[in-house]
């Protein structure tokens, strides 16, 4: 069962939007709330999964649960803030027909500096990963390559080549969403973030805003699958 549990940063859960909002066009976390509602609309609010984010540090890889101390923490609340930027670029990957993957790259004081979305359908470029696109905006709105001390958030955990792109350009941490055991390269199914020699180690950070993010993937290849997307 998938969705989300509203709460608060001492319940332990991520509290991302839920349900259906008013005034949706105009506010980015009423759109990705409103489009979960939509995705489970017989799901209850209070029946959702609580959110269980996890820290991975590497090396060596390794998951384990974040106390719910810890959201009182700002840097939680910084977090989660990357991520909800994060996952309402999913929304319009999703409703442009790409596999619903949204990401952004902050920087120190957690302003954001680039954003992209999947789009290899609509461009035919099959490297328009939502991280490339992010890494490419923030470094054009930096003009410098190296973006040190600045954080990539992406729903899906990273592929090869954008673990590498990020690697390359850099990035002082990597927060993703859900795990991806098929191609995921910071421990689902690779960890290229062990490559990195120690000047370069990078922090990643696994979970956050996991629930939320399966949830738009799920509905999306649900749709995929139903009867009518055949017609």
């Amino acid at each position: 069962r998938l969705g989300l549990m509203t709460g608060s940063a001492q319940s332990g859960c991520h509290g991302f939007p839920v349900g259906s909002v008013a005034a949706a066009d105009d506010d980015p976390q009423a759109l990705l709330g409103e489009h979960l509602a939509d995705l489970f609309p017989d799901t209850p609010v209070t029946a959702r999964d609580q959110c269980r984010p996890c820290l991975c540090h590497v090396p060596p890889f390794h998951f384990r649960p974040v106390p719910s101390l810890l959201y009182r923490n700002p840097m939680f609340t910084q977090l989660h803030a990357g991520m909800q930027a994060a996952l309402t670029l999913a929304v319009k990957a999703d409703a442009a027909g790409e596999i619903p993957i949204g990401a952004v790259v902050t920087d120190p004081t957690g302003r954001i500096i680039g954003e992209g979305w999947n789009q290899p359908e609509s461009s035919y470029d099959p490297t328009a990963h939502a991280e490339m696109l992010a890494i490419r905006q923030a470094c054009a709105t930096l003009g410098n390559w190296r973006l040190t001390d600045c954080t990539l958030y992406v729903t899906l955990e990273p592929c090869p080549m954008c673990a590498w792109a990020s690697i390359q350009a850099r990035v002082g941490r990597v927060v993703f969403g859900a795990g991806n055991v098929t191609y995921g390269a910071a421990g689902g199914a690779v960890n290229l973030y062990q490559l990195t020699p120690a000047a370069h180690r990078i922090e990643v950070l696994g979970g956050i805003g996991d629930v939320a993010a399966t949830a738009l993937l799920d509905g999306f290849f649900a749709k995929r699958r139903s009867p009518d997307s055949l017609h």
